[in-house]
């Protein structure tokens, strides 16, 4: 029987994933920057001033919304 990878573990992995949108969040200042940098390495934007990833930002920021609006009706 082989041992899991660490990263592999839930809970690590959700350790450092926080880890690392803490940093990116010192970093970069806003939400949004954090979500892109976090998905693509840095907030690139395209010519018309959205991110190149502005669908996995969009659809992030809409998962939050979702949540915070289930935890407020509790």
């Amino acid at each position: 029987d082989k041992e899991m990878p660490m990263m592999l573990v839930p809970e690590t992995n959700i350790f450092y994933g926080c880890l690392k949108l803490s940093q990116l969040m010192t970093k970069y200042a806003t939400l949004e920057n954090t979500i892109s940098s976090y998905n693509q390495g840095s907030p690139m934007k395209v010519a018309s001033g959205q991110f190149r990833n502005q669908h996995y930002v969009q659809g992030v920021l809409d998962k939050m919304k979702r949540w915070e609006q289930s935890f407020i009706a509790l």
